[in-house]
């Protein structure tokens, strides 16, 4: 059993370093010293890029769908109404 100095800072933390030392990983400064830390910690980075990727990569297209839903029609009605909203602060 792998003593913990201090206190982690959140109930995320807390859950991470639980499951490092369920896996038999040292957190700490020499986490990438050890070959298999190495490769737990890289795998987890690369499933979070690879999440931050596929998120983005869904929100895309979530917009480009409504955007044809959407269609021309409400683009230029929006177009008009800030056209007008400059005009009028012409005027005043």
């Amino acid at each position: 059993m792998v003593a913990l100095r201090a206190a982690p800072g959140s109930a995320a933390t807390a859950v991470i370093l639980a499951a490092f030392l369920l896996h038999g990983v040292q957190p700490g400064p020499l986490l990438f010293t050890d070959t298999g830390s190495k490769l737990m910690v890289y795998t987890i980075f690369a499933s979070m890029f690879a999440s931050v990727v596929g998120n983005a990569t869904s929100r895309l297209n979530s917009a480009v769908c409504v955007a044809e839903l959407v269609g021309d029609d409400f683009l230029k009605h929006i177009e008009k109404k800030e056209t007008a909203r400059a005009i009028h602060k012409l005027i005043r």
